[in-house]
Formats: structure tokens, C-alpha cells, sequence
């Protein structure tokens, strides 16, 4: 193998690790609770990453939505949806919808019956 190519190979490897490096926090309960009103969007998602979605409010900001599935051995059981409003790149209010997904008999139920 010739020089280029381990220098190429050493490159692509290091970017690969620098790249899979990157952890988040997953939102939890604990981790929404220490979101303090006023901190940058930033530090939010440096913190606990990407949201799962962000509603654009036009002029009026953003709201960023991150989903906690709550899992009881395979199944999820309860879903924590926590919503963060960002207005010019700071957060200005929070809250929180918790869902249970519907049971598999009750759909089987109504697929059947």
C-alpha cells in the first residue's frame, strides 16, 4: 500500500471515531426539569441533540419536541413528549404530554371483532 493510501485510510478511520464520538443525553424527566428558562437553544442541544422535531412558530420562535419512550420489556408503555419554546435562540417556556400507546388487544379487538 502506498503512501496516499495509508494516509487516506488513516484520515477516513479518524473521522469515522471523531464521528461516532459524538454522545447526547438522552431527555428524560431529570434532564427536562434542569432546562432553565432563559439559556441559549445551544446549550440545549449540544446537550441532549437534535430534536425529534421543531415546529417553526414564524415570527414567534420555534418549539423543539423530544420524545422519551418508556419501555417495559419489549413494549413501550408510556411515551413523555417534552416541548421547549425557543424564542430568539433562548428558551422562554417549557412543557410536558405524557401518552400511553394504545394496548395490542384493544387494535386486534377492533381489527377482528
Amino acid at each position: 500500500m502506498g503512501a496516499f493510501m495509508k494516509r487516506y485510510v488513516w484520515l477516513i478511520i479518524t473521522t469515522l471515531l471523531i464521528g461516532c464520538n459524538t454522545k447526547y443525553e438522552p431527555m428524560t424527566r431529570q434532564g427536562y426539569e434542569g432546562i432553565d428558562i432563559g439559556i441559549s437553544s445551544k446549550v440545549v442541544e449540544k446537550r441532549f441533540g437534535k430534536p425529534y422535531k421543531i415546529y417553526s412558530k414564524g415570527g414567534n420562535g420555534e418549539v423543539y419536541e423530544y420524545i422519551e419512550k418508556i419501555p417495559e420489556g419489549t413494549q413501550v408503555i408510556e411515551q413523555r413528549h417534552y416541548y421547549i419554546i425557543i424564542k430568539k435562540g433562548k428558551v422562554v417556556s417549557k412543557h410536558t404530554k405524557f401518552s400511553n400507546p394504545p394496548a395490542l388487544e384493544r387494535d386486534l379487538e377492533d381489527f377482528y371483532y
